[in-house]
């Protein structure tokens, strides 16, 4: 069975990222992007509940079709910009770090103007493919093998974290078609356990822990969402996923996650309500497309998130 991640190709492009000083999304330094009004957690729910009945592609959809390849956390953030990126006061008394796979990268667009706006620096520490959870994952791509540099980033990273002291910790990562060993899942039990172990590992550093549980993936016969919006403008429901797909590739772990998190006594922010409405993941609310690819969020929806994610996370930045 091949990985999902493995079987798509990216596009990256040097889109310009302020560092040090930033006061703004990054994605507001893309040029023709345009950043929505961040919803509200009533304004949310309604448009959210409202979408799944939506059949035509808004005229003014935000990013538009042919912005969609660059709405993502790849191509805002160029490779100089990774594995380390910080923004805010460099001389700021407080530091929350963000600290991951992809997925953290994903919610840099939601958390960011919070922490700016609480005068402190916000520092990312991510690696693609790498879960926070202590584990190794197996790849089954062309080159199959178990993934040991994860484990290497991770220990490093933790060691680094807790060299550093920062105020807190948010953590973010996939949970969908991750691999333990060769053509089998990682269980719920690898994910909990390898996230206890991981959050133990964090307690020298004295930060504040939350988590961030794995959002939906998108799984609608295996496509690209900007590519099924494309051949179904005017019926979009074909285009929605579910939180509870057939597909075991895109089946997360975010029960996992939370009872993890529980275990730990550390906050858990589930964003599955700011995405989906009993059971359905709509591919655009209001005027905006959700996902990027498989498994990531657009960076434009992220931003729209901003304000509910500021309430979720308010404790870590006081």
């Amino acid at each position: 069975m091949k990985p999902r991640h493995l079987a798509r190709q990216f596009v990256r492009v040097a889109i310009p990222v302020l560092v040090a000083a930033v006061t703004v999304s990054p994605l507001a330094n893309a040029a023709g992007f345009k950043l929505p009004t961040p919803g509200t957690s009533a304004s949310i729910t309604k448009a959210v509940t409202s979408a799944v009945t939506v059949k035509k592609l808004p005229a003014n959809i935000l990013p538009t079709l042919s912005q969609l390849p660059y709405d993502a956390y790849y191509a805002i953030f160029p490779n100089s910009c990774q594995p380390t990126c910080t923004w805010g006061n460099p001389s700021a008394s407080k530091t929350v770090v963000l600290f991951g796979d992809s997925h953290v990268m994903m919610w840099v667009s939601a958390i960011e103007p919070a922490v700016l706006a609480a005068g402190e620096k916000l520092q990312v520490i991510s690696n693609a493919g790498c879960p926070v959870a202590t584990l190794t994952p197996y790849s089954n791509g062309a080159n199959p093998g178990y993934n040991t540099a994860c484990s290497t980033w991770r220990s490093n990273t933790i060691s680094q974290l807790n060299a550093m002291k920062p105020a807190a910790i948010i953590m973010a990562e996939r949970t969908t078609d991750l691999y333990s060993s060769p053509n089998t899942f990682t269980t719920d039990n690898e994910i909990s356990t390898g996230l206890a172990t991981t959050f133990s590992a964090l307690a020298p550093s004295g930060a504040k822990l939350a988590l961030i549980g794995d959002n939906p993936a998108y799984a609608p016969a295996g496509t690209w969402p900007g590519v099924c919006l494309g051949a179904h403008p005017t019926a979009i429901q074909t285009c929605a996923t579910k939180t509870n797909p057939t597909d075991p590739t895109a089946k997360n772990h975010l029960s996992a996650e939370q009872a993890a998190a529980a275990q730990a006594h550390i906050p858990f922010v589930d964003p599955t309500p700011w995405l989906c409405r009993q059971g359905i993941c709509p591919a655009v609310v209001n005027n905006l497309i959700v996902y990027q690819d498989w498994s990531h969020l657009t960076a434009t929806y992220a931003y729209y998130l901003s304000g509910v994610m500021k309430t979720a996370i308010a404790r870590l930045l006081k």
